[in-house]
């Protein structure tokens, strides 16, 4: 248990304790977030990267489509709020929904507090 203490200065300059509260850890998700172009959509950093990688002498790439990666560690009170707020980080922040899927990993324990 962490302990916060509430404290106010006093007429004479000094601390005067109010109260202590025990408050139980909150509980720590981690999820990585996959963002990555629709199919149907044009990837001219993925064709860039494509070409730049035969220049290197790098054959047999046939296709390379560019996307990002995010981890988040989020507090919550359950899984099930976690998956949530995560959720919902993924779809209106994280990925754009005209162009983009998103795809969540979702790790349920909190491994991310150990």
């Amino acid at each position: 248990m962490d302990t916060v203490i509430t404290a106010v200065r006093t007429v004479n300059g000094g601390w005067q304790d109010l109260t202590t509260v025990w408050l139980d850890p909150v509980p720590l998700f981690r999820a990585r977030v996959q963002v990555s172009l629709r199919p149907s959509v044009l990837d001219p950093a993925g064709e860039a990267t494509r070409a730049a990688a035969a220049r290197l002498g790098v054959g047999g790439i046939s296709r390379l489509r560019i996307g990002k990666a995010i981890e988040v560690e989020l507090e919550a009170a359950d899984a099930e709020t976690a998956r949530a707020q995560l959720e919902l980080l993924s779809d209106r922040l994280l990925a754009n929904p005209v162009i983009e899927n998103w795809q969540l990993e979702f790790t349920p324990d909190n491994s991310a507090g150990a």
